[in-house]
């Protein structure tokens, strides 16, 4: 673990023919084949589609997240959420290796982040794809003015780099409250959720990094209830 600052179904076929049977078969592999609805759905990808690679619901800590307390920062597993705290004015990004996420096929990612004590309006959210030579991140965040921010950090420019600036998008639940953010990536392509409503998409590739986790806004504290990635077969 790191801490960086800156931080199928069963199917009865009773009464049909053999070929009919074939037939009917054949139909509905090729439907459940063809299961996109649409990407800017939440539910547009139907749960058969989706092959689980990570789920972890914070009731212990055995994917070994960072749990520590010092000077700058507070980390702990408890209660089935991962609370994160910074004490100071700088961002803490916390992040454990994902087990080899394949950035070669289509995922999708998901956290629930509660913004449960605020500083400021920094960045509160999940990062994907770190890596440390040099520091970069790929984030999605949500601020405590309900605002939403995509983009990477880039250690080689010192700076992060907005794919999506700040903006309202209406669906950010106040302070105090989960939000659900999705990372949907098919083809190339990010897709973006915030408690299930689509909000931007984004041709960018970003960082491919092992790493995953979260990053905290200074002076802040929030709780992760918890991180899923799939594996979309499309």
């Amino acid at each position: 673990m790191y801490k960086s600052a800156l931080f199928v179904s069963f199917l009865i076929l009773l009464g049909c023919g053999k070929e009919e049977n074939e037939n009917l078969v054949e139909h509905l592999f090729l439907e459940a084949a063809s299961g996109v609805v649409n990407l800017k759905d939440y539910a547009g990808i139907a749960p058969e589609a989706r092959f689980g690679f990570l789920l972890d619901d914070f009731e212990d800590n055995d994917q070994g997240w960072d749990v520590s307390n010092d000077a700058e920062s507070s980390t702990r597993v408890e209660d089935g959420v991962y609370k994160i705290q910074s004490k100071n004015s700088t961002s803490f990004v916390f992040s454990i290796s994902s087990g080899g996420l394949d950035f070669g096929k289509d995922f999708e990612m998901e956290a629930s982040i509660k913004i449960s004590q605020s500083g400021g309006a920094g960045r509160n959210g999940l990062v994907w794809g770190v890596g440390y030579s040099p520091f970069t991140f790929n984030n999605f965040s949500v601020n405590n003015q309900e605002e939403t921010w995509i983009g990477v950090w880039d250690g080689n420019a010192g700076a992060y780099a907005p794919w999506n600036d700040w903006w309202l998008t209406g669906f950010v639940n106040p302070e105090g409250n989960f939000n659900k953010l999705t990372v949907r990536r098919v083809e190339g392509q990010y897709y973006f959720f915030v408690n299930e409503k689509f909000i931007a998409e984004s041709s960018n590739g970003g960082f491919s990094d092992d790493d995953i986790g979260f990053i905290v806004a200074g002076l802040s504290t929030i709780h992760v209830d918890y991180i899923l990635i799939n594996y979309l077969i499309l």
